[in-house]
């Protein structure tokens, strides 16, 4: 299930390419579809959602990444992370569970029928604004070199 409707990141490339050689092509675009999600205002990326992705699954995968995240950040050799990884990582985590926090207020519109439109529209906007935060902070991790993505150019 993918977040935004219709899936937009589908890779081209040459598939008789070795893998080694597909794997900067790949990176590559990522980075260019990373950069365009970070361009476009929240509303915009709300437009976007599929509204699909407001499930239990979708829950436990944000909530799992967020854990994941959390125990990195607070593990036995943390403190000597470069501070401004752990500050990246706590905005990761943070954004993380207030993806989780606005699937559930989207599914309230379930049990509030009156309100549904209110629930649908804060949880929508809520996750959208969350996503783009975690893009920003994803290409600023990049862009520090926590990842290999960053050294491919």
């Amino acid at each position: 299930m993918s977040l935004l409707e219709p899936s937009p990141l589908k890779p081209d490339f040459d598939k008789r390419l070795k893998e080694k050689d597909v794997l900067p092509i790949i990176r590559k675009q990522r980075e260019k579809f990373l950069n365009e999600l970070s361009s476009k205002s929240a509303e915009r990326l709300s437009e976007m959602v599929n509204h699909s992705f407001f499930t239990e699954e979708s829950y436990d995968y944000f909530d799992e990444k967020a854990e994941d995240i959390w125990k990195l950040v607070n593990m036995k050799y943390a403190e000597y992370l470069a501070p401004l990884l752990v500050s990246l990582l706590i905005e990761l985590h943070t954004n993380l569970v207030d993806v989780c926090a606005h699937i559930r207020l989207y599914n309230k519109a379930d049990k509030f029928i009156d309100e549904k439109e209110y629930y649908h529209k804060t949880g929508l906007l809520g996750v959208a604004r969350n996503m783009k935060e975690i893009v920003r902070v994803v290409i600023k991790l990049k862009e520090e070199g926590y990842s290999d993505t960053a050294r491919i150019v």
